[in-house]
């Protein structure tokens, strides 16, 4: 996801091509149901953590209508349905370790600090 956003910005572009075929191959253990939900979840995880990025480093929490609209997925939806958004919580709580987790490990520089590197 990063990868395609920074060659758009490069001048490159993408897109999808119903007539492309090619022989791909993956093994089983990638098509399992635990590697997909997993996958999945670091995805979104992904685009959390690039939303962190780009509003200047503030955590990322979905207001309340995305919580609502989980909900009624979940009320809704089948059982793979409530397992996305099982994950896509998941993911919530990985962005916002791993953002908070950076924050604590970034330096901070304080006027006296950098008169003492100087």
């Amino acid at each position: 996801m990063a990868i395609t956003k920074v060659a758009m910005e490069l001048g490159y572009s993408m897109g999808q091509f119903i007539d492309l075929n090619a022989t791909h191959l993956i093994p089983s253990r990638r098509v399992s149901e635990a590697y997909l939900f997993n996958l999945y979840c670091n995805l979104q995880a992904s685009g959390q953590l690039l939303g962190w990025l780009e509003n200047e480093g503030r955590l990322p929490w979905p207001n309340w209508r995305v919580f609502a609209k989980a909900f009624l997925r979940c009320v809704r939806g089948g059982q793979l349905e409530r397992r996305l958004v099982w994950e896509e919580f998941r993911a919530l709580r990985l962005a916002r370790g791993i953002a908070r987790d950076a924050a604590a490990t970034r330096p901070v520089l304080t006027p006296a600090a950098s008169l003492e590197k100087s």
